[in-house]
Parts: C-alpha cells; sequence; structure tokens
C-alpha cells in the first residue's frame, strides 16, 4: 500500500479492529501479537491517526453524527467519544424525557405518540383545505351572476378569500365548462389567475397578457396563467381593469 502525501516514518503504529481468536473470552479485550493478529479477519486496519490507546475497546462510547461526501470516493464521518458521547448521551436522553412530558407518554411510547399526533394533524389539515375549497365555491358561485359581456365574451373577474392556487385552477375550470367564450381572472390575497376558453383564445386573447395588463407578474399557457400583484396594487384595484385589458386584445 502506497499513501502518498502522508507524514509517516519508517515505522508505523496500526490500530487493527479484527474477529475474536480462538480461545479468546466473550466480551475481553485482549491484545494479540501482530503475526496473530494478521491472521485474523479484519473489519478495520488503520494507521494510527493519535488515539493513543493500548485497545480499541479503550475508545468506549462511539456515537456518530454525521456521515457525508468529502471528496470523490471518501467519505467523512464525524462522531464523538468518550466523555463526549456520555455527554451526548445525556442531552439525548434529556431531549427525550422533555418529549415525553410534552406529549404525555412514556418515554418509550413517544415514537407512536408522535406519528399518531402527526396523523391527526395531516387529517385536520385535510379538513381544513376542504372547507377552504368549500367557502370559496360559496363565494364563486355567489359572483356568477356578476358576470359581464363584451363583444360576446363573458368576463369574470372576482377575488376568492383563502384560496389557494389550486383551488382557484379549479373554480376557473368551472366557469370555462359553463362559459364556451369566456375569460376568468381570480384573485385571492396577492395570488392571481387568469383563465380563457380556446375561442377566446383564437381572438387574441392570451391569459399571461391579461395578468401583465392589470399590473401583474407570471405567465403560463395561452389559456390559463398564473402570477401575484406587487404589494402596492391591491386585487380590487387590479381587478378593475380586467374589462378593459379584455378589450383592448380582442380582434
Amino acid at each position: 500500500m502506497a499513501l502518498f502525501g502522508e507524514k509517516y516514518g519508517e515505522t508505523v503504529r496500526t490500530i487493527t479492529i479484527a474477529a475474536a481468536a480462538s480461545g479468546d473470552e466473550a466480551g475481553e479485550s485482549v491484545v494479540h501479537p501482530t503475526a496473530t493478529v494478521e491472521q485474523l479477519a479484519k473489519y478495520s486496519y488503520e494507521l494510527c491517526g493519535g488515539t493513543h490507546l493500548e485497545r480499541t475497546s479503550d475508545v468506549g462510547a462511539f456515537l456518530i453524527l454525521s456521515e457525508g461526501s468529502a471528496a470523490a470516493g471518501v467519505r467523512r464521518i464525524e462522531a464523538v467519544t468518550g466523555r463526549g458521547a456520555y455527554a451526548l448521551i445525556r442531552r439525548r436522553f434529556s431531549a427525550l424525557e422533555q418529549a415525553a412530558q410534552t406529549l404525555k407518554s412514556s418515554l418509550d411510547d413517544v415514537p407512536q405518540k408522535a406519528e399518531s399526533l402527526q396523523g391527526e394533524v395531516s387529517e385536520l389539515k385535510k379538513e381544513a383545505a376542504t372547507l377552504r375549497s368549500q367557502q370559496a365555491m360559496s363565494t364563486f358561485r355567489n359572483h356568477l351572476d356578476a358576470v359581464r359581456t363584451i363583444d360576446g365574451v363573458s368576463i369574470l373577474a372576482v377575488e376568492v378569500p383563502n384560496a389557494d392556487m389550486e383551488t382557484l385552477r379549479s373554480l376557473a375550470d368551472k366557469f370555462r365548462e359553463q362559459y364556451p367564450q369566456g375569460v376568468a381572472v381570480l384573485a385571492s390575497g396577492n395570488l392571481l389567475l387568469a383563465a380563457a376558453t380556446d375561442l377566446v383564445v383564437n381572438r387574441g386573447i392570451k391569459a399571461g397578457e391579461i395578468i401583465k395588463d392589470i399590473g401583474g407578474k407570471g405567465g403560463g399557457r395561452p389559456n390559463m396563467a398564473q402570477g401575484s400583484l406587487p404589494q402596492q396594487l391591491t386585487a380590487k384595484e387590479a381587478l378593475e381593469q380586467v374589462a378593459g385589458a379584455v378589450q383592448r386584445r380582442l380582434k
């Protein structure tokens, strides 16, 4: 073995972790002559890195903190041993006790309790999303009466509070199903979504251009685009410009 760049003398101390030799007592640390060790199956055989120990068992507790890539084909492990390892164990045990108190469970039941709570949170998030979607749909239906027509094109510009982009897309699809020649611009907070039917796209309307015409930023396909409003522009101010923007771009 050649180790270029390493600074070692002609004689180098090595550390070997090997399988137990026949005759060794179970659980007992044994120092064998080099000739004997060379014949044993080795788990690790390293140049001495400054451990200054008589045997590897003197390391005591050994806890890996992290593992990652140090270079091509080289992995780096960071660990603590001895007193540092025991200090880490105390800190982690203290954190586990605190978690158990917060979760009102025993130490052994902390993983199951945490997993159960994550399941409950996930279900609550789904229920909240469903309620927001239903609320958005109700608001949307109430505003369908506000659809106005310009040169044969049905236009809906409405703010839908507490709706995410997925909900806005769903509402836009429902609008296009009901209005074959229509343009809808929906806003929620600073979110914007513009949608146009294919018949309207053929007349020169592109969803992304409508978003930019009313002061928003974003883009997407000609029949559907999403974006956002700058801080200085409110949703109400932007939506008031939709009808004029559509009229200007109609062929």
